[in-house]
């Protein structure tokens, strides 16, 4: 009669005991896996339809390469470094915007490089050289298309010195 303690030391009881742990661990997860999905199942209300006329996505235009340019009418020389980025919507305001750019970077250079440094250094002065730039450009792009594709400006990592 072989006892207790000589199953122990045979390796019996430790290779049922491990034996058991993964049988339940692999229930426990099988478990989690079905009540998740029966969840996902529930929640999923089919796919969503980004292209209807309801809602058209934004577009970004990266005028590229950055600006760097000098600005100011006091005598003094100053240097604004910035990137410009322009917010289309539809199907081809990206390839009009593109297409016109060599323009409306000009526009840009004109107006900034015309900018007193007071009105570069607010926010409120921003905000307005922003909404002249943008002004300037839905003429000039309703002017080759018939339409404004030209929804926002945004200047991104703008630098003053």
């Amino acid at each position: 009669m072989i006892r207790r303690k000589q199953f122990k030391t045979q390796g019996v009881y430790p290779k049922l005991k491990s034996i058991i742990y993964r049988t339940l661990l692999l229930a426990l997860l099988t478990a989690m896996v079905s009540v998740a999905a029966q969840d996902a199942d529930e929640l999923d209300d089919g796919p969503v339809d980004h292209t209807s006329e309801e809602q058209p996505l934004a577009r970004y235009v990266d005028l590229q390469p950055e600006f760097v340019l000098n600005y100011g009418r006091d005598g003094r020389v100053r240097f604004l470094r910035m990137e410009v980025n322009l917010v289309t919507s539809g199907p081809d305001g990206a390839a009009i915007l593109n297409h016109h750019s060599p323009t409306l970077r000009h526009i840009i250079v004109l107006n900034i490089s015309d900018a007193p440094h007071a009105e570069l250094n607010t926010t409120d002065g921003r905000r307005e050289l922003r909404q002249r730039i943008l002004s300037e450009m839905r003429d000039f792009i309703r002017s080759e298309t018939g339409a404004s594709h030209v929804e926002g400006i945004l200047f991104s990592n703008l630098v003053l010195q």
